[in-house]
């Protein structure tokens, strides 16, 4: 079966294609109050959002206003959503999983697949994303049953296939920087790039995200690309970023195993959007006295930085994932950073070999 005649195309038979159903229902949303509408660039593309319902609106923008603009371009992405429980327009689609066999689970939800056409749905979530269309329709149930992570991670299944087709790869990693160079925090979940990501930003350094980040081949440079502005610590580690602790991510319990924060609200000057990569630094947690970085090797560094992304996120291409950040382990030099609980000197250390590594 071909890919638009699932999601885009009205049957024979005249059965209304899913993508068009959810335009439908935007259009009948926008009748009970105008659409708010939110333009952000995310990396060198604008997207628009046109949200029916107050609450939704801030729930699902405050996470990118560091990447706010005033452009009024024609948008790379349109994102059309409606709450069902402001306006009383109900979800009409019935369950993603009867359309399509190709699907993977995402949290609890579901993430499904044809071509180009990526759709996710949730116990609160149901969206469309037709990547070549530049267009992503859908509804929420309730604003005010999201959970944080949907709050803090806008549509990230979607936004990821939708990056990754603009041959930005989302990497499972955090990102730092200063005066435009930046270094990546890499590793496996528990390994300290959360922590270490939160104090270099404490330090007075850039963030650009502490769970994912975007990756960019530029010729012999990979640029990151901040995707989100919420960080995320498991709760036995938060107790060490106290001055965080205060700005939890608004939104209800989903199973995670992770507390959100809000670092658009707790070190705004801090954010930022993109910056040239030019430092890896693989963090392990022990016992040192200070933070300390060794070198190690691009084969080493790609082992440690590739499996939990390639792992973690639904259908992304292992071959375009593994060339990136190939690209990256390549392209700058690569470091294990050994910290302990003195977390002032994380930020000094990594300040260091932003300061020492030639542009």
């Amino acid at each position: 079966m071909a890919m638009r005649s699932v999601f885009s195309e009205d049957d024979s038979n005249g059965t209304v294609a899913p993508l068009h159903a959810l335009l439908d229902g935007h259009r009948r949303a926008a009748g009970h109050g105008n659409p708010i509408r939110s333009t952000f660039r995310f990396g060198d593309a604008i997207v628009r959002f046109e949200i029916v319902g107050a609450a939704l609106a801030k729930a699902l923008t405050g996470a990118f206003a560091h990447l706010t603009t005033t452009a009024d371009a024609r948008p790379d992405l349109r994102i059309l959503l409606w709450d069902s429980s402001e306006t009383g327009v109900a979800r009409p689609l019935p369950d993603l999983r009867l359309l399509l066999r190709e699907q993977a689970p995402f949290g609890d939800g579901v993430v499904v697949r044809q071509g180009g056409v990526v759709g996710f749905q949730s116990p609160r979530i149901f969206a469309i994303l037709d990547i070549e269309a530049g267009l992503l329709a859908g509804c929420v149930t309730d604003a005010n049953a999201l959970s944080f992570f949907e709050i803090g991670k806008p549509l990230q299944p979607l936004l990821f296939q939708w990056h990754a087709a603009r041959n930005t790869i989302p990497l499972h990693a955090a990102l730092v920087s200063a005066a435009g160079r930046g270094l990546v925090l890499g590793g496996k979940g528990g390994s300290g790039k959360s922590t270490s990501a939160l104090a270099c930003a404490r330090s007075g350094l850039d963030f650009l995200g502490d769970d994912y980040i975007g990756l960019r081949v530029q010729g012999a440079h990979v640029d990151g690309h901040s995707f989100y502005g919420s960080a995320w610590l498991e709760a036995e580690h938060s107790r060490s970023v106290g001055w965080i602790t205060g700005h939890p991510l608004p939104g209800a319990e989903s199973g995670e195993r992770k507390l959100g924060f809000s670092l658009t609200n707790a070190l705004p000057g801090a954010l930022v959007a993109q910056t040239r990569i030019v430092a890896v630094a693989l963090p392990r947690v022990g016992d040192a006295p200070v933070a300390a970085a060794r070198r190690i090797t691009p084969g080493e560094a790609l082992r440690r930085l590739a499996p939990s992304s390639i792992l973690q996120i639904p259908f992304l291409e292992t071959a375009q994932a593994m060339a990136a950040i190939g690209a990256l382990v390549r392209s700058c030099p690569c470091y294990e950073l050994a910290v302990g609980r003195d977390l002032p000197s994380i930020g000094r250390c990594v300040r260091g070999l932003l300061e020492g590594t030639a542009a």
